[in-house]
């Protein structure tokens, strides 16, 4: 049967992979200017706010329009409203316009910026790993995190390139060991100044914004969540502090038709249906909490929990 006009893409639907990889490298040469170009070839360097790390938020935010008028589910696109309303304020209009440096505890590399979620040794990165022990992973890697803004943005024409499956799965240990590299620079910082010290620092700083800039030109042949899945050491450390909280998802497997439609929804590759079966719980590091299987199942077999449903039960016994 021939297909429908309805079903057939519009010339701007047709155009959108290829934008959004444009718009991919463009956010990646922000920063590839800012920091090696002006420090290796200072005469090519191009001194403006449209070519530094400030890209990334331009391409998230046009983007982000974009995805609110074609999203479909609601969930998803209350998430993505607030990655865009996140992105332009607390990561772009307060570090361009109204700059300041948090405090911080321990022996820290540099002055620490605010908003410092992911540097070791800032306040707000303690309120963050607070919020994610109550509410879950989701507080940074599902609504707050430009690493979740742009792939969420620019990276979405990418989902369907996620590689799945039983190795891709088992892969997603290599994350524990960026994660040793979070705890050895946490535990760096509380300890005596030592030339050790200065030389993990500047590794970690040059290894994980390369990594985490590279993995956007890749996006179309790996998903758009490849660095989250398997690079990232402030998502592990997270997912693992998301585990040992109070955020989990729960299942009914009695109400599962096994349709596989949160396999395919989940952009980390957790296999959400045989969690389903066999732990009626998805409680993973890898979760990151945005709610695709949860808001896209038809039978309404997941369900979010947090440390809010203590305090429901709690109030439900005693009006018992």
């Amino acid at each position: 049967m021939e297909p429908t006009h309805k079903n057939r893409p519009s010339p701007l639907e047709k155009v959108v992979p290829t934008l959004s990889y444009l718009g991919l490298v463009y956010a990646a040469s922000g920063f590839f200017n800012e920091v090696y170009i002006a420090r290796l070839w200072p005469r090519w360097h191009i001194d403006s706010i449209f070519l530094s790390r400030f890209s990334e938020i331009f391409v998230i935010v046009g983007f982000g329009l974009y995805r609110l008028r074609v999203e479909k589910n609601a969930y998803t696109r209350r998430r993505i409203l607030a990655l865009i309303l996140f992105m332009a304020s607390l990561w772009g209009v307060i570090p361009l316009f109204f700059p300041f440096h948090e405090p911080h505890v321990g022996l820290v590399p540099f002055s620490i910026e605010f908003p410092g979620v992911h540097v070791p040794g800032a306040l707000t990165y303690f309120v963050w790993l607070t919020l994610i022990f109550f509410f879950g992973r989701r507080v940074d890697c599902g609504w707050c995190c430009p690493c979740v803004g742009i792939r969420e943005t620019a990276g979405a024409p990418f989902r369907k390139a996620t590689i799945k499956g039983g190795t891709a799965w088992r892969l997603r240990h290599i994350q524990w060991i960026f994660a040793a590299f979070h705890v050895i620079y946490l535990v760096l910082i509380f300890l005596p100044s030592h030339p050790f010290a200065a030389t993990f620092f500047t590794l970690f700083w040059t290894i994980i914004p390369l990594g985490y800039y590279v993995s956007f030109l890749v996006i179309p042949w790996t998903g758009n969540r490849n660095f989250c899945r398997y690079l990232c050491p402030f998502g592990s450390v997270y997912g693992a502090v998301s585990v040992a909280g109070f955020y989990r998802i729960d299942a009914n497997p009695a109400l599962c038709h096994q349709c596989g439609r949160c396999d395919r929804d989940c952009d980390m590759g957790v296999p959400v249906s045989v969690l389903v079966r066999e732990k009626g719980v998805i409680n993973d590091s890898s979760c990151t909490g945005c709610g695709r299987c949860v808001s896209g199942c038809p039978n309404r077999v997941l369900s979010f929990r947090d440390v809010r449903d203590v305090f429901r039960r709690d109030d439900e016994s005693k009006q018992r």
